[in-house]
């Protein structure tokens, strides 16, 4: 029978064929046959050595597919795992190779491409731009004749340089200039090329008469990193957290297959302070994030800086508020920003009339900026679904993945919600009638409570109403921002799951702080207590095993960044930190340290400094300096309301935690809370 395609599941079963007309002749009538032949154009497959999920294309060389020695003649080799001939595809118009021969051979002189020139002994010339294991060398004072295609002129590099192969005498610089894209041929000596590419192994590899594809593919694979997180996401919301009503299915599901931290503190309730931790793995008070809107300082590191390895891919998408909102900085290759908020916080030297990537995004959709020239938040809530920020981060966010699968990467996305306006295109998606109050909804706050809170509660009232009613209609708002982002967390995982990535990626869920959403009468964040302080944190580390796996002991994100470099093999990065990796904790061994601290640091003058310890019995201090200071015994009151600082019966508490900060305090060189009240 003359056949046109061959797609079989399961060859060694014989089942599910599907025979064509007009093309290469074959024997599908004897399927028994142990060394069938097949005349097919090329071979796409997942997984060689099973013989499964095949697909046989038209006009390209022959193949005996069901042999199991075969012969392949094919064009370019692309590869993720060249030691375990998996993920494979095949290209045209390239050099001959074996893919399932352990010596496969490569002529780069067929690589000439477009220019027609073949490279000798002095020039390296790769071709990777459609490669899943793109090479990076690093390279001083290479950039010499080299044309640069932002300052449209020849320029020369003379610091240590991130090079990506990109294509035949194409390359992208890491370090020229933003926006840079392309640089002509470049000339280098043997010595300098095999000095540049040490770092893999090339030189050996080459003196031993190997291949570039074999390097590329010979050691362990190193993990990736996708960081994904909200702001004002209380804890309380989702259902490995108790709450049932809220529908995140997509983060109910990275939670079964995750480890659960069900008491995770921030390091101060608020953003830029919060968030200055979560990049950096140090307090406020030692990045000097202490308030909002507190640009990160250039020689403060972040975890790309940290990790310090040129092979990673890194991005940052969404909000980001340390600083030069929309500028690619901290060690970030890609930069995807959605705020326009804070123009007025730029350093010197920025230019202000630039905007945002959502703002672009929305111009090209014919919308108009208001009278600031800027789009609001408000207004990009009130847009389809298909035109929030959730969703035009996760477009970016999955074409990243798309496009770096084949590197190790580092990706942090940030989604603005659910933080106010409170209000979104799911707006109806929850009935308020059904919404639960907070237990301490009607929480008086008495005299012994902080004045500022008491301040607070009014000004909520103010703002939002805090009868029962519009409560609930506020909460219900709220759940529906969580589950947009929820949406688009999980066309996010889906996508790496279809890419085969998420066997070796380490996936982070969490927030920069809490909102109150109705507790105490208040809404937002910025006090102690609980709602506000505590975030929902979900760790996937695949090496681990540890699916579904319940953390209960209080544990900070102070402690995250080390977590993260630990599971990435990178334990020494970290050393200088405060805090520490939580693995051994994850594995059930006793931890470093079992009491978590977060600090307040004052916003405006008159305003009260506050240092808090949680213990792991269950007692929480709040110690201030120029206004009251709480103490909760959070296994008898978890919704905290009962300060029992001032009743006289628990001083033995007060002073042993009152001891516990102070040491704190040396330990983190923490010297601008030294008078607080005990």
């Amino acid at each position: 029978m003359n056949v046109y395609i061959y797609n079989t599941r399961d060859y060694e079963n014989k089942s599910n064929w599907t025979l064509g007309e007009n093309k290469p002749n074959s024997n599908p009538n004897k399927p028994n046959l142990r060394k069938a032949k097949m005349n097919v154009n090329s071979l796409i497959t997942k997984d060689y050595r099973k013989k499964d999920d095949f697909i046989v294309r038209k006009n390209e060389p022959n193949s005996n597919p069901i042999s199991v020695k075969p012969k392949i003649s094919v064009n370019l080799y692309v590869i993720e795992d060249y030691e375990n001939k998996t993920a494979f595809r095949l290209q045209k118009n390239k050099p001959k190779t074996k893919p399932i021969s352990s010596k496969a051979k490569m002529n780069l002189k067929s690589l000439a491409g477009k220019s027609g020139h073949t490279p000798g002994r002095r020039e390296v010339a790769v071709f990777l731009q459609s490669m899943s294991n793109p090479i990076y060398l690093s390279l001083r004072a290479s950039c010499n004749k080299s044309y640069c295609g932002v300052n449209q002129t020849t320029t020369r590099c003379n610091q240590l340089t991130r090079l990506r192969l990109q294509s035949l005498f194409w390359l992208i610089c890491k370090t020229c200039s933003k926006g840079f894209r392309t640089m002509t041929r470049f000339k280098l000596t043997r010595r300098d090329f095999l000095k540049a590419t040490g770092s893999f192994g090339v030189a050996s590899m080459l003196a031993s008469g190997g291949t570039l594809a074999q390097t590329a593919g010979r050691g362990e694979r190193k993990p990736n990193l996708l960081f994904i997180w909200t702001d004002e996401q209380r804890y309380n919301t989702m259902a490995a957290y108790g709450n049932e009503k809220i529908r995140t299915p997509n983060l109910n599901r990275l939670a079964d297959k995750s480890v659960v931290f069900k008491k995770a503190y921030v390091t101060q309730p608020v953003c830029t302070p919060a968030r200055s931790s979560v990049m950096t793995g140090m307090w406020p008070h030692q990045n000097g994030c202490l308030k909002n809107n507190i640009p990160l300082r250039k020689e403060t590191k972040c975890l790309p800086e940290l990790l310090n390895d040129p092979e990673y891919r890194s991005a940052y998408m969404g909000k980001w508020h340390l600083g030069d909102e929309i500028f690619l900085q901290h060690g970030f290759d890609e930069w995807v920003s959605i705020e326009d908020n804070y123009i007025a916080y730029y350093s010197e030297g920025r230019d202000r009339n630039l905007r945002s990537d959502y703002h672009h995004f929305l111009a090209r959709k014919g919308y108009e900026p208001g009278k600031r020239g800027t789009f609001g938040r408000s207004f990009a809530a009130s847009l389809p679904i298909e035109e929030c920020k959730p969703k035009f981060l996760e477009t970016k966010a999955c074409d990243f993945l798309r496009r770096d699968r084949g590197n190790p990467f580092v990706l942090y996305i940030n989604f603005l919600e659910p933080h106010m306006p409170f209000t979104g295109p799911l707006d109806d998606m929850y009935d308020p009638d059904e919404i639960d109050l907070p237990e301490n909804f009607k929480d008086p706050l008495e005299d012994d409570e902080p004045l500022r809170y008491r301040k607070k509660r009014e000004s909520c009232r103010k703002k939002y109403g805090m009868d029962e009613k519009s409560m609930r209609k506020l909460i219900a708002r709220y759940y529906g921002l969580v589950s947009q982002v929820d949406r688009s967390v999980g066309r996010i995982l889906d996508t790496l799951e279809k890419l085969g990535l998420s066997d070796n990626t380490i996936v982070v869920y969490t927030s920069d702080h809490g909102d109150m959403m109705g507790a105490h009468g208040m809404v937002e964040k910025g006090v102690m207590y609980e709602e506000s302080a505590r975030v929902p944190w979900l760790m996937h580390i695949p090496q681990l095993g540890m699916e579904g796996h319940i953390v209960k002991q209080p544990v900070s994100h102070i402690d995250l960044v080390p977590t993260i470099l630990d599971a990435m093999g990178k334990t020494q990065a970290s050393a200088g930190l405060p805090g520490r990796s939580l693995i051994p904790l994850m594995k059930g061994e006793n931890p470093a340290r079992d009491h978590v601290f977060i600090e307040w640091n004052a916003t405006s003058p008159g305003e009260e400094t506050i240092r808090t310890v949680v213990s792991p019995d269950g007692w929480k201090l709040c110690l201030a300096d120029k206004d009251k200071s709480q103490l909760f015994n959070l296994n008898r009151d978890p919704f905290e309301t009962t300060n029992l600082f001032y009743d006289g019966k628990h001083q033995d508490v007060i002073v042993r935690l009152t001891e516990r900060i102070r040491a704190w305090q040396i330990a983190t060189d923490d010297t601008s809370a030294r008078h607080l009240t005990n």
